[in-house]
């Protein structure tokens, strides 16, 4: 259990002036324009990704299996 969640995946997230850049370690990022939407692979990203902060709201996360 303790190896479990010390295998944590943490998605970094920080702002470059306009742009967020995020980062984590391995697995693949998704992203959702809802909180609980269907959440798609972001095609070709890897760490760091940065993407152009927008009107719309963007909801990521790191699959892992």
């Amino acid at each position: 259990i303790q190896a479990h969640f010390l295998n944590q995946v943490m998605l970094t997230i920080k702002t470059q002036g306009n742009k967020i850049v995020l980062s984590w370690p391995f697995g693949t990022l998704q992203s959702a324009t809802g909180v609980h939407g269907t959440y798609l692979n972001i095609a070709g990203a890897t760490s760091p990704y940065t993407n152009t902060i927008s009107g719309n709201s963007v909801f990521y996360r790191v699959k892992t299996q």
